[in-house]
């Protein structure tokens, strides 16, 4: 079937078709793309600095746990990306500014995942990967910034090559 002739003549079918094709380009253009590209590969692992709190300081150490300590409720933060990071500051300016579209419009958490959290794809790498690590996903953010885990000590331990002391 053909869109052409008296049908696209119509301004009401014109309005809807632009409509559309305007909806679909707006969820394409807010949808998170994937960044993780490949599998998680255990090897390639980068340190991080400044993780420790100011108030673990050496003197107070009593050394690492039982390896079968219950860890529960372990956050794993999901960062955006720089221009994620920009259009939530633009974006919370205009909640605030009067005559702003988007003044006091705010989002719901699904709406948050879509423009500010990671990939659906990207946050099922990451939980595929947790759970191979042993662990069990306790909670995912709804605006997929965050997932929880549980396991033991060993396992957090194992899975971030780190030391819970």
């Amino acid at each position: 079937m053909s869109l052409s002739g008296s049908f696209l003549r119509n301004p009401l079918i014109r309005f809807a078709l632009l409509f559309m094709a305007l909806g679909a380009l707006t969820i394409s253009v807010n949808a998170q793309q994937t960044r993780i590209r490949s599998a998680i590969d255990n090897r390639q692992r980068v340190i991080l600095t400044g993780h420790i709190h100011p108030k673990a300081r050496p003197e107070n150490d009593q050394g690492r746990v039982s390896p079968s300590l219950a860890v529960s409720y372990v956050t794993l933060a999901l960062s955006q990306t720089d221009a994620q990071k920009s259009d939530l500051e633009q974006l919370l300016a205009d909640q605030q500014t009067p005559g702003s579209p988007t003044y006091h419009h705010w989002l719901t958490p699904d709406e948050y995942a879509q423009r500010f959290g990671v990939s659906e794809a990207d946050l099922n790498t990451v939980t595929t990967w947790l759970q191979s690590q042993g662990l069990t996903v306790a909670a995912v953010a709804r605006g997929r910034n965050w997932i929880a885990v549980n396991g033991t000590a060993a396992q957090v331990e194992s899975a971030f090559q780190t030391e819970i002391h």
